[in-house]
């Protein structure tokens, strides 16, 4: 499990259905075709600007993978700059 990072070009934005605890979750797909989720009951969630997250805004993502192929989303922030690949 272990975290990686991305930035990348959102392509689509879902506000999913809350958790049982009534947290907010969301599915982000982006330009490399693979959709991330956050966790249920995530706390960071709230620190993000959902309103400014729209297609073709690049992000800074940090996730992992679980076992079953599940990717989930363990951080999001618009970058003030964008980093060219190298």
């Amino acid at each position: 499990m272990k975290k990686q990072k991305l930035q990348a070009e959102v392509v689509k934005l879902e506000r999913l259905q809350n958790s049982k605890n009534g947290n907010p979750k969301y599915a982000v797909t982006l330009e490399n075709g693979r959709t991330y989720k956050n966790s249920a009951d995530a706390g960071w969630v709230f620190g993000v600007d959902w309103e400014g997250v729209e297609p073709q805004t690049y992000v800074d993502i940090t996730y992992h993978e679980t076992k079953s192929g599940r990717l989930v989303l363990d951080n999001l922030q618009i970058p003030a700059v964008r980093t060219e690949a190298v």
